[in-house]
């Protein structure tokens, strides 16, 4: 008699006649199974593992994003900052670079008045509110006229140079010093010095002397005249005789010196930079100027 198979009870089942026919079903059954969960449902999870992976690298660079966006105002008002900075900068560059032409606008003048660049000194930076300025001081020679041309064409950069002091002597070469000392020496011989001339000597002395208050006459001593008449001038007192040379030349007119010759000039200056500069060069255009060795400020050449 057949019991339904739901109400067999754990006994009935291991009583029952196990089969090939079943035993291979239930294997088919099992090896159906595991193959849809390595095939079928073992990728969607490692899909689902690598997608979980992402979404979590995305969390995170989402919340990098919104940090920066909330740093974004602070970003721009730095860069407000740099920006109105190299603004700033710009002008003192802008002011440099003027300051550089004014240099070689001086360099030009100097070269087509023939005047040499002697010395060049450069003194300490002093900044003040607005602008900065730099002590120079040159020093240059050439003809009287070109040097006081120089002078005010210094004057005129009101921008950019303001003359503090100035000096200005005659160049003398060494070749002439020595020719002015030949010529005191002529001039010593050539006193005009006749048979009339009155000198004085003490007696008992071979020296013949042109001033009576000759400071090589001892105090007290008795002193006697006479005309020179053919005494020999040897004899005479150098001292006197250089004494009524000086007054010889001193008693020539008075002429008022040219204005010409070499001289040697020393300029001191201030060089600034300032809002709204403003200044007129006659200088080449820039993109003319030689690059490399060729140095603008260099001494000219007469």
């Amino acid at each position: 008699m057949n019991k339904d198979i739901f109400k067999k009870d754990i006994k009935d089942i291991f009583k029952m006649e196990v089969s090939l026919k079943g035993v291979l079903i239930k294997v088919i059954i099992l090896l159906s199974i595991l193959s849809y969960g390595y095939f079928g449902l073992y990728p969607q999870y490692q899909k689902y593992i690598v997608t979980k992976n992402s979404v979590k690298q995305a969390t995170e660079k989402l919340n990098i994003y919104k940090e920066k966006t909330a740093l974004m105002p602070k970003y721009e008002k730095q860069l407000e900052e740099v920006e109105s900075e190299l603004k700033e900068k710009s002008k003192n560059l802008l002011y440099d670079m003027q300051d550089g032409l004014f240099l070689i606008g001086l360099d030009k003048k100097m070269k087509a008045y023939n005047i040499d660049l002697t010395s060049y000194d450069v003194g300490n930076v002093r900044e003040y509110e607005h602008f900065y300025g730099v002590s120079t001081t040159i020093s240059v020679r050439g003809d009287y006229r070109n040097v006081k041309k120089l002078m005010a064409y210094l004057e005129e950069q009101k921008n950019v140079t303001q003359i503090l002091d100035y000096t200005m002597t005659s160049y003398i070469e060494p070749e002439k010093e020595e020719e002015e000392t030949t010529n005191n020496k002529d001039l010593i011989k050539n006193v005009n010095i006749n048979k009339d001339t009155k000198i004085y000597w003490v007696e008992g002395e071979n020296k013949w002397h042109l001033y009576k208050d000759c400071p090589l006459i001892k105090e007290g001593e008795i002193l006697k005249n006479d005309k020179l008449l053919d005494r020999s001038t040897s004899y005479l007192c150098n001292t006197c005789v250089l004494r009524a040379a000086t007054e010889k030349e001193a008693k020539k007119e008075v002429v008022a010196p040219k204005a010409e010759g070499v001289v040697d000039a020393t300029f001191k200056f201030i060089m600034y930079t300032k809002e709204n500069t403003t200044m007129i060069l006659d200088t080449d255009n820039p993109s003319s100027w030689r690059p490399g060795k060729y140095n603008p400020f260099k001494s000219s050449a007469k």
